[in-house]
């Protein structure tokens, strides 16, 4: 698996895979049912190239697309919580005040409202 354990900070794109096992928990096999779960799909295609990729050869791009390692550059996303809040629109709202302006990352995928001072993962 391709799971990356950059430090903060990191410079290498994520791919579809590691979303899926931020979401599902790490895994030896995913099924589409794990995939439905995530919001992202099992098989697409690079945006640029149109090679076929799989989850662990697919670069979320910030354009809306996959795309692979030798087109992603630096349209990919370098966090999960990156490409969830803005390509999957996570957190949204606070679900103890309804607040959305106020929203802050604390870690990954973990959010805190600043007006309520809620946190929670999506």
């Amino acid at each position: 698996m391709h799971l990356c354990s950059c430090p903060v900070g990191r410079t290498q794109p994520i791919t579809i895979l590691d979303y899926l096992a931020s979401v599902i928990g790490d895994q030896d096999t995913y099924t589409a049912r794990d995939f439905t779960a995530a919001g992202v799909e099992m098989i697409g295609g690079c945006q640029k190239c149109h090679a076929t990729l799989g989850p662990h050869s697919a670069y979320p791009s910030r354009h809306g697309y996959w795309r692979c390692a030798d087109c992603i550059g630096s349209d990919g996303y370098t966090s999960i919580s990156a490409f969830a809040r803005i390509a999957l629109g996570f957190p949204g709202a606070c679900p103890a005040c309804n607040a959305s302006h106020l929203i802050h990352e604390i870690g990954d995928l973990v959010f805190e409202c600043s007006e309520c001072g809620s946190t929670w993962t999506p």
